[in-house]
């Protein structure tokens, strides 16, 4: 049986034009996403394990009025990188930088660092 690919470009365009259920389709079932930013540092990073769990944090985001733009992205073997600038309609800009780990074709896990303008 082959294994299946992760498909890089889909998932750019989908984070770029806010498509939820086209970022939720490249998760696994057990994904794991942690979130490293000013409110929840290292020691304690905010954890979202599960479809639904992920699910409700992309809804979220997509459903923000807001520009996505990656503007860097790369896939060597089971790992992806990219890096995502953000903006508001009011000019605050948001820096989010991402890993993630690939098994069969699905994110397992995803590992995001981000800052914002205050």
């Amino acid at each position: 049986m082959a294994t299946q690919e992760f498909d890089l470009d889909a998932f750019v365009h989908a984070v770029e034009q806010r498509d939820a259920g086209g970022q939720l389709g490249a998760y696994a079932d057990q994904a794991q996403v942690l979130i490293v930013d000013a409110t929840a540092p290292p020691s304690s990073p905010r954890t979202f394990d599960g479809l639904e769990a992920i699910g409700r944090w992309v809804g979220d985001v997509a459903a923000r009025d807001m520009t996505h733009r990656v503007n860097w992205a790369a896939k060597e073997g089971d790992r992806v990188a990219f890096v995502e600038d953000c903006e508001y309609p009011g000019g605050e800009k948001v820096l989010c930088m991402t890993t993630m780990d690939i098994v069969d074709g699905r994110i397992v896990r995803q590992l995001v660092s981000q800052a914002w303008d205050s």
